[in-house]
């Protein structure tokens, strides 16, 4: 399991399921409601399933990228 409890309920994500992957596209892990807020609120699109182009990672965008998906993740946890 990639997920850990910090003792406080706040789990801490190694994000291995995406580094340890090979190739121009990755699975973020994101749920579907993830993907859509994405979208919504931080115009970072991606399919539905959470793949996205890691080609499309930059220097110029990626603190963006970082920052909407870690608001996701805040915005509409997993059930």
């Amino acid at each position: 399991d990639d997920d850990d409890d910090d003792g406080g309920g706040v789990v801490l994500r190694t994000w291995s399921h995406v580094t340890d992957q090979i190739g121009m596209f990755s699975y973020t892990g994101l749920t579907e409601a993830q993907v859509r807020h994405c979208a919504e609120h931080g115009s970072v699109f991606m399919l539905d399933t959470g793949r996205i182009s890691m080609a499309g990672l930059n220097e110029g965008n990626l603190d963006h990228v970082a920052t909407v998906m870690a608001n996701a993740i805040e915005a509409c946890p997993e059930e």
